[in-house]
C-alpha cells in the first residue's frame, strides 16, 4: 500500500507541475481527475470490500513430505477487490511457528499437527490506497500423518499367537478352526467329512477364540523431529499388522500430559489413536514403561534404525 501511495503522490507532483507549466482547461481536468481518483475508487470499492468472504481451503490431512499450499478462498458477488492475508502456522509435535501468507508451502517436513491461525486479513480499495481489517479466518489444524515403515514382526509376537487362541465354549461359528481327532461328546456338524474320509477317521474341525489379554503397543514421544517421525512410522506399521491379525490391542505414549491411552478396535480406531497423538504435546522426560502395565503381550516402539 506504501509504494502505491508513492507512485500516486508522484503522478498527482507530475499533474501539479503540468498545471504550472500549462495553463489550460486540460491541464486543471487532468488535475482534478488526478486529485478526485483516490475517493472514486474507495467509493466504487466499498461495497464489495464489505461482501468479501474469506475461507481456509486446506485438507484435513496430508502425508509427511507431500507439497501442500496454504490456500485461501475469496468470494464476493462483485468484482474482488485485492486482498492480503497473514497466518501463523505452528506445529505440535516440533514447536516450530513461523509467519505464513496465502499460497505459501506448508512445512510437511515432519509429522505433526499444523495449527494455522489468521493473525490478519486485510481487503483493499481497487487502486489499492486503502485498506479494510475484516474478521479473521477461523483457525484450521493440518494433520501431517506418517508414512508406514516396514519393520520385522519380533519372535514373541509369534510365540503370542501360537497360544492364544482357544476353543470356543458351546462350540458354533468362528473364523479359526483347529483340526484334531473326534472325541466323545462333539457333535456331528463339527466333523471334516472329506479329510474324514481320506485319513480313515473322524477328524473335528473346532471353532477357535482369541484368549482374553492385554496387547499393547507403548512409545514415548520424545526425541528430535526425525526420530519422532521413525516412532510414528513403527507405530502405524505395527498397529495395522496387529489389526490384520485380528487381535484389538490398546496404544499408550507418554504425553506432556502423561499417559495417552487409545484402545483400537477396529481399523478406524487406529487412525483416530495416531491422529490424538499427532495433536499431543512431546514430552521432556520419563518414560511410559514407567506405568507398569500388566499385559499379555507388549511392544515397545523405539526410534532406533536397527530394527526396520
Amino acid at each position: 500500500m506504501i509504494k502505491r501511495w508513492i507512485l500516486y503522490l508522484v503522478i498527482l507532483a507530475g499533474c501539479i507541475l503540468f498545471y504550472g507549466a500549462h495553463l489550460g482547461w486540460v491541464s486543471w481536468v487532468l488535475l482534478a481527475l488526478v486529485i478526485s481518483l483516490p475517493l472514486f475508487s474507495l467509493v466504487i470499492s466499498l461495497v464489495p470490500m464489505l461482501l468479501v468472504r474469506p475461507t481456509l481451503d486446506c485438507p484435513a490431512q496430508v502425508a509427511v513430505g507431500e507439497d501442500e499450499t496454504l490456500t485461501v478462498g475469496i468470494k464476493s458477488p462483485l468484482p474482488l477487490p485485492p486482498c492480503r492475508c497473514r497466518f501463523q502456522v505452528t506445529h505440535t509435535l516440533t514447536g516450530d511457528s513461523r509467519r505464513m501468507r496465502a499460497n505459501d508451502s506448508l512445512p510437511t517436513d515432519h509429522c505433526g499437527a499444523l495449527l494455522c491461525r489468521n493473525t490478519a486479513f486485510y481487503v483493499y480499495d481497487y487502486m489499492g490506497l486503502f485498506r479494510l481489517p475484516l474478521r479473521r479466518i477461523p483457525n484450521k489444524t493440518v494433520l501431517v500423518r506418517p508414512k508406514p515403515i516396514a519393520m520385522k514382526p519380533p519372535k514373541e509376537l509369534e510365540r503370542f499367537l501360537s497360544q492364544s487362541w482357544q476353543p470356543k465354549y458351546g462350540g458354533g461359528f468362528s473364523e479359526r478352526h483347529e483340526l484334531r481327532l473326534y472325541r466323545p461328546g462333539d457333535g456331528l456338524n463339527q466333523v471334516h467329512w472329506k479329510l474324514s474320509a481320506k485319513t480313515g477317521k473322524l477328524i473335528i474341525r473346532e471353532p477357535m477364540v482369541p484368549r482374553h489379554g492385554l496387547v499393547l503397543l507403548t512409545m514415548d514421544l520424545t526425541g528430535t523431529p526425525h526420530i519422532l517421525d521413525r516412532k510414528l512410522g513403527k507405530l502405524l506399521w505395527m498397529g495395522t499388522h496387529l489389526a490384520e491379525l485380528g487381535l484389538c490391542y490398546e496404544i499408550h505414549v507418554l504425553t506432556a500430559a502423561g499417559v495417552c491411552r487409545l484402545p483400537v478396535w477396529q481399523e478406524q480406531d487406529l487412525t483416530k489413536a495416531i491422529d490424538t497423538v499427532l495433536s499431543a504435546t512431546p514430552a521432556e522426560t520419563g518414560t511410559v514403561l514407567d506405568s507398569r502395565v500388566i499385559a499379555a503381550w507388549q511392544y515397545h516402539i523405539g526410534g532406533d534404525t536397527d530394527d526396520t
